[in-house]
């Protein structure tokens, strides 16, 4: 093992946070979630490897439809066979349950914290349609009305924490899809 030189490359990592991890459409997404489903036990195997021997593919929201063939019928099938072996899954923690209803039912989706003596506001938690609006094979799923995220919003939003990662006080509260932001490709 070679010892690190921090002359070589010194990142400053304070109050850095990594978002979505998506970065390939021709491998996130809609590509892997074959396999992903296959490998968490979601689809059987014969499911799969019917998928995988007909030689079918979806990619992210049609962004290959103007160079490739449309996919066959029996492809089409096999897909919506998943999408429905996978209905109401948590896609944001696949480990664990999706909840019977909204985790926020009743409660408002406002938090609000402290900041350098200012009260401001939150949104608390997203559903998953909220999250990634353009993954089609999520938004209609029952499990969309669940708020995921609610803990993780508070405790982002606290003032010890956002002070422990060094974020100054003029930047907004956290979200976890924040509209503060807009940028393109």
């Amino acid at each position: 093992m070679s010892k690190f030189d921090s002359s070589v490359a010194e990142i400053p990592l304070a109050g850095t946070m990594v978002g979505n991890g998506a970065t390939d459409w021709d491998f996130d997404s809609m590509p892997s979630f074959p396999e992903t489903v296959w490998q968490f036990n979601m689809i059987s195997p014969t499911l799969f490897n019917n998928y995988r021997e007909n030689n079918c593919q979806v990619y992210f929201n049609g962004v290959y439809d103007d160079v490739l063939p449309p996919m066959s019928l029996k492809c089409q099938r096999l897909w919506l066979q998943m999408q429905n072996a996978t209905k109401n899954t948590n896609w944001y923690d696949l480990y664990r349950q999706t909840y019977d209803g909204p985790i926020l039912k009743g409660e408002s989706r406002v938090g609000t914290t402290i900041i350098d003596g200012e009260e401001r506001t939150y949104k608390r938690g997203m559903t998953m349609s909220e999250y990634t609006p353009w993954a089609k094979h999520i938004v209609n799923d029952d499990a969309n009305d669940i708020i995921l995220g609610d803990y993780v919003t508070d405790y982002m939003n606290r003032q010890d924490v956002r002070e422990a990662l060094h974020i100054p006080t003029t930047v907004h509260t956290w979200e976890m899809c924040s509209n503060e932001l807009d940028y393109n490709l």
